[in-house]
């Protein structure tokens, strides 16, 4: 194991989250978030649309403790329907 890589764990990691311009996009996201013994510690800043209106995308900042929980984190965010993106 890399003890270079798992040093910066646990810490905080922006993740942008990308869907549809839905009215409870940001809900179904936080839902994933607090469900499936996540227990996560996360901040959020508003949802923001694209020009266009037609994506929604929702910064957050999550505090990772692994490289395999941020790697089921993000395959939780990016098997939801609405998501489009995990970035």
């Amino acid at each position: 194991m890399n003890t270079r890589i798992n040093s910066i764990y646990p810490n905080y990691f922006p993740i942008k989250v990308i869907g549809k311009n839905d009215p409870g996009f940001a809900d179904d996201v936080f839902s994933v978030l607090d469900s499936n013994e996540n227990s996560l510690e996360y901040s959020y800043d508003e949802p923001t649309l694209s020009k266009s209106g037609k994506y929604i995308s929702l910064s957050l900042n999550i505090n990772i403790l692994s490289r395999e929980h941020f790697d089921k984190i993000y395959k939780l965010l990016y098997d939801h329907p609405k998501v489009s993106f995990v970035l």
